[in-house]
């Protein structure tokens, strides 16, 4: 409804597979979704946080991006101030020896990491139910991976958003029928950043 009023479409061009003008900003149900289910239950840590402020800026970022369309430098400076933040929460990689080479290392390799998982999974979102559909499957695996290791926070928080990508899913991916919305930036992007970022938080 926003996105109508708006006039916020994703229009038909010769590098898309639909064929109307659909309304974007779907994202913004998924992070209100799952931002309800975290503020609502009242569970927070410093690795949330920085998680959570991190992929704020990502949808914002997105969202902006939707509407004005931006550069691809400037997205990639913004979305390594986000990464930047949530290393500052703790959220690193942890598995190379304790030296200043491997904290070095380990901070490169979560940069990578989470700005390639968060642009790959944006980039995956071009067919309906894509993008949402592989993370509800990858939400739903590490729910099951942090059971068995016994985090159960991190199974909580995967599961938040689990549910508020299959929330969105009946409206991203009808089978006989195109999409009634899309997720745009603000969406994919805020997904895939919530993806690294669980899984840097996991202790595997």
């Amino acid at each position: 409804l926003i996105a109508e009023k708006t006039n916020i479409y994703d229009n038909p061009n010769i590098r898309k597979v639909h064929k109307t003008p659909t309304p974007l900003l779907g994202g913004i149900a998924v992070y209100i979704a799952f931002a309800s289910a975290v503020i609502y239950n009242d569970v927070f840590s410093d690795e949330l946080k920085g998680v959570a402020i991190g992929a704020t800026v990502i949808f914002v970022l997105g969202i902006i991006d939707d509407i004005v369309g931006l550069s691809a430098v400037l997205k990639l400076i913004v979305q390594s101030i986000a990464v930047f933040i949530m290393i500052t929460y703790g959220v690193v990689a942890d598995f190379l020896p304790n030296t200043f080479w491997g904290h070095v290392g380990e901070i490169a390799i979560t940069y990578i990491g989470v700005l390639g998982i968060t642009n790959a999974l944006n980039f995956f979102d071009g067919m309906d139910g894509l993008a949402t559909g592989l993370t509800s499957i990858i939400a739903l695996f590490l729910v099951f991976l942090a059971i068995q290791t016994g985090q159960y926070f991190l199974a909580y928080l995967s599961t938040a958003l689990l549910g508020s990508s299959l929330g969105f899913f009946p409206y991203n991916f009808r089978l006989k029928n195109p999409a009634l919305i899309f997720l745009g930036d603000g969406g994919s992007t805020f997904m895939g950043f919530m993806l690294a970022g669980l899984t840097v938080m996991g202790d595997w």
